[in-house]
């Protein structure tokens, strides 16, 4: 049975104190595209971890340290597919799918996802931050973004997600 994809920032876990490094309780942007807080901090094809924010993003950086830009892009596109994630070319919404888009950092390992909700605007989680249906300027997302909120410039691609959920294991080795 699917999830409602309904814009509600309360229902996603974002740091309440001021040292996000100490958050453990907390979602990313693919936990959040996948419609799961329960997965925490998630990586495409490698499942994901439930830790403090600090561990986790040292334990990111270190997995992907001798990793090309190329290479570490190339990963994660791959293992959104491996998690069932389907890449499309179509902004067409599919029956049984809903559609979420993928974006890269220019110059360093660090990805970021939208959703589109079931009211047609798309919305984000970026890391320990609250879900937000904006862009940079407080304007509401009504398409898929353009020119994406910085420092995700680089397009990854859209992806079609099964409307009943995929599954990951929580085995995000740090």
């Amino acid at each position: 049975m699917s999830k409602p994809l309904v814009f509600d920032p309360k229902k996603w876990h974002a740091c309440q104190d001021h040292d996000w490094q100490k958050c453990a309780l907390n979602a990313n942007c693919y936990s959040y595209v996948l419609n799961r807080p329960d997965y925490f901090w998630a990586v495409p094809g490698m499942g994901f971890v439930k830790a403090e924010a600090k561990k986790y993003v040292e334990g990111f950086n270190n997995y992907f340290k001798d990793v090309s830009l190329t290479e570490y892009r190339n990963e994660i596109i791959q293992g959104a597919v491996r998690d069932g994630l389907v890449q499309t070319h179509e902004l067409i919404d599919r029956d049984g799918f809903y559609l979420v888009a993928l974006f890269f950092a220019h110059n360093a390992h660090d990805f970021h996802w939208y959703r589109k909700d079931d009211d047609g605007s798309w919305s984000h989680k970026d890391g320990w931050h609250m879900a937000s249906n904006q862009d940079n300027d407080g304007n509401l997302l009504k398409e898929p973004p353009k020119e994406t909120l910085s420092p995700y410039s680089i397009f990854g691609g859209f992806f079609l997600v099964p409307c009943e959920g995929v599954e990951l294991k929580q085995n995000f080795d740090l």
